[in-house]
């Protein structure tokens, strides 16, 4: 090798360590820089509020008010001690009364004025009719998912009696509820109905406000009855 190869190449080992002594003592390395960004990011979290992460929610006044307004009432309130005993009581009469469960010894005088009021608002007389004849007393219309949940459908109640009829001739064992609005018509068909109840009723695609109602039942004894009603929701 020549001499003046040699020279260079000392010249250049030096270079490379001065520069690498100057490099270990300038530059920080990657744990360091690290810890920097980390302690960094700690002291802004604690600065905004942090330090109060792990501590335990506790539930306040202000909490109770927001997270536990009963949304149904009509003052946006908790539920007081007098509406709890009042849905506690609606409850006890639906089930105890609407189920016949007399040895309960519930009073069902207020549920049965109810139930009168709704099947029969009108008060039409039920009792003597010469010869028998089918009347509806109510027709009832609510909002309803069908025939999917997210459909704009409607279910019905229809509510009878035959007047001057032989009760031990009822339940009909099969009705049919003809609904005829602006639209056309819809049917509700039971071929197989077992209990008598004071309305029959079904679900129908349509939800219209007014309509002509046509109640046909059909007795134990084959009779057939049927009779109209103008529905206006």
């Amino acid at each position: 090798m020549k001499k003046s190869n040699l020279g260079a190449l000392v010249i250049l080992a030096g270079i490379g360590v001065i520069g690498f002594v100057w490099f270990k003592r300038n530059k920080p390395t990657t744990s360091d820089k690290q810890l920097t960004d980390l302690n960094a990011q700690s002291l802004e979290l604690i600065a905004g509020g942090a330090q109060n992460i792990d501590k335990p929610f506790e539930y306040g006044e202000a909490q109770i008010k927001n997270n536990f307004v009963n949304p149904y009432t009509s003052t946006w309130s908790l539920i007081s001690k007098e509406e709890q005993a009042e849905i506690s009581k609606t409850v006890t009469e639906n089930v105890n009364c609407g189920f016949g469960l007399t040895w309960t010894n519930t009073d069902c005088t207020d549920y049965n004025i109810r139930q009168q009021q709704q099947a029969n608002p009108n008060n039409i007389n039920t009792s003597s009719c010469n010869p028998p004849k089918l009347l509806i007393t109510n027709v009832e219309r609510y909002d309803a998912g069908f025939p999917k949940a997210g459909d704009n459908g409607s279910l019905w109640a229809v509510y009878f009696s035959v007047c001057g009829g032989n009760l031990d001739d009822l339940p009909p064992t099969k009705y049919k509820i003809t609904v005829i609005d602006s639209v056309g018509s819809q049917e509700i068909v039971n071929d197989k109905n077992y209990f008598y109840t004071p309305s029959v009723g079904g679900n129908l695609a349509r939800k219209p406000k007014t309509a002509v109602i046509n109640l046909s039942i059909t007795d134990k004894k084959g009779k057939n009855y049927i009779q109209t009603f103008n529905y206006k929701g």
